[in-house]
């Protein structure tokens, strides 16, 4: 299927919650995966932070991501 991303979950030890999608180093802070996410789950930052409260797994952040730097861990 094109277009879709995998969602892909596993645990994060570092804060004992699960995480679909992380934003890496590799991330230029331009703001579309802010722009783009329909429920406002990324905050800006040095990267950029997705908020796993509010995100939906939709894969929309990371499929827009013009340098690659959102990851299904």
């Amino acid at each position: 299927m094109t277009g879709f991303v995998t969602r892909r979950i596993v645990p994060d030890n570092s804060k004992g919650v699960v995480v679909a999608y992380k934003i890496t180093s590799k991330c230029i802070t331009c703001g579309t995966c802010k722009d783009e996410c329909p429920v406002e789950a990324i905050s800006e930052g040095k990267p950029y932070k997705i908020d796993d409260s509010k995100c939906i797994d939709c894969g929309s952040c990371a499929s827009v991501c013009p340098v690659e730097a959102i990851e299904a861990p």
